[in-house]
């Protein structure tokens, strides 16, 4: 599969998922923003300096990646544990969907990317 058929897919799965939250979490309380869907070597350089990642081959990279906000009641959820019924959903959409909350050394529950490392 190319870059750019990759990135369609991904597309279509992150409106998925932000589709599953607007029609089955709003009613709890719950809604959804998308972050940094891209990013550039130097943004992710200063992730890795200040020990907010670890990755330098990030699928943020190659916009193969997003970071979701999640909210409850108009605060942002901030847990990785409380991002997991949405990393479940990731999971079920495609079998190419990785969510962070998953990362055993560096748990990130609000990321959500398309293929593996």
């Amino acid at each position: 599969m190319t870059l750019k058929e990759e990135r369609i897919q991904f597309t279509k799965n992150l409106g998925r998922l932000i589709t599953y939250v607007n029609f089955n979490l709003n009613t709890y309380g719950y809604e959804i923003a998308i972050d940094y869907c891209k990013r550039l070597q130097s943004e992710q350089d200063i992730l890795i300096a200040n020990k907010l990642s670890k990755n330098k081959n990030s699928k943020h990279l190659i916009g193969l990646a997003a970071d979701v906000i999640l909210y409850r009641d108009g605060k942002y959820i901030t847990d990785s544990g409380d991002y997991k019924i949405l990393g479940d959903y990731w999971k079920e959409i495609d079998k190419n969907n990785v969510w962070g909350g998953d990362w055993e050394q560096f748990p990130d529950g609000n990321h959500f990317q398309y293929g593996n490392s």
